[in-house]
């Protein structure tokens, strides 16, 4: 057995007995970078609060990218830049004050692209932000003329006081995923940003499009190997389900995917089976090869490791 070196912290964050990986998990690691051709990003309260860090997956070794003032949240990479985006919150409740910021990859200081916003995400070409206000609204703001849009109200959409949160837009711009709790907490719905129209997909949450912008990939609990696991659907017409991610304990408590823009791999947490709360629970960072059903393990700790996201390198 080898110390994973992304145990390596600063000294002044104080952390807890380190796990360990062994020498083919660490190469395995090691092999994703001759495939991603880049970094791991991700949030994680390895520092107390939430904050933003980068893994080298050679050396294993973990940086802060951005430090949570208190927290930091949610990134989301833009695959041609490197560039991020994020939520500042004042604290880890889903109703706390946050705030949309940009950092650039050439940029060591992050500038506010939105008040009162959170779960941002990049638009295909980069030029637009989408978000979530108040749990009810998706805004795109764009990121040229700064001007703001809303793009889907729940609240003049049938919605009322039910949430709208996590939106997710299709990589055409056409089409947005969110989790709502209209039918039951959670529940899966779409809606056409042209036409206003929606309906629902399925009982679940968390939804992610593949590139295609017409499958989804989300998570679907109860009864499964570890109680959750990521699944995909049809989210245009709505019928047979396939698995995608959902293995036994340890690890069989799986959250926050994201599918690559290649379409080719699904990065998501998992926890023990024992374990839930999103803000605590010892959540690490997997890769799975969607073709060969290949798991990659990322991380070996005992934080809480979210929302990760591959930065790739400029050649």
């Amino acid at each position: 057995m080898f110390v994973d070196l992304s145990t390596v912290k600063k000294l002044l964050y104080p952390a807890p007995p380190a796990a360990s990986a062994t020498v083919t998990e660490i190469e395995s690691r090691k092999a994703l970078f001759e495939r991603f051709k880049g970094t791991i990003v991700f949030d994680s309260n390895r520092n107390g609060n939430f904050s933003l860090f980068e893994l080298d997956l050679i050396s294993g070794l973990i940086t802060e990218v951005v430090s949570g003032a208190p927290h930091a949240l949610y990134p989301d990479v833009l695959d041609q830049t490197g560039d991020i985006v994020f939520a500042q919150a004042t604290s880890t409740d889903r109703l706390a004050p946050a705030t949309i910021w940009l950092l650039k990859r050439d940029s060591l200081q992050p500038e506010k692209i939105a008040e009162n916003g959170t779960f941002p995400t990049f638009s295909a070409d980069g030029t637009r932000v989408y978000f979530e206000r108040n749990r009810k609204t998706l805004v795109e703001v764009n990121l040229i003329t700064g001007v703001e849009r809303i793009l889907f109200s729940g609240s003049q959409n049938s919605f009322g006081s039910y949430a709208v949160v996590k939106p997710r837009v299709s990589p055409d711009d056409t089409k947005v995923l969110f989790t709502s709790d209209k039918g039951g907490r959670w529940n899966l719905w779409c809606a056409d940003l042209a036409t206003q129209s929606f309906h629902h997909v399925i009982k679940g949450c968390e939804g992610v499009w593949f590139p295609d912008s017409t499958h989804a990939a989300w998570i679907r609990k109860y009864g499964l190997l570890g109680n959750v696991g990521i699944y995909t659907i049809n989210a245009i017409n709505p019928g047979p389900i396939t698995v995608l991610q959902d293995d036994p304990p340890p690890f069989g408590h799986e959250y926050f995917p994201s599918i690559t823009s290649d379409g080719k791999y699904v990065l998501y947490a998992a926890c023990p089976n024992y374990q839930h709360d999103h803000t605590s629970a010892q959540y690490q960072l997997f890769a799975r090869e969607i073709a060969s059903g290949v798991v990659t393990r990322i991380t070996f700790d005992q934080f809480t490791n979210r929302w990760p996201r591959i930065r790739f390198t400029p050649p």
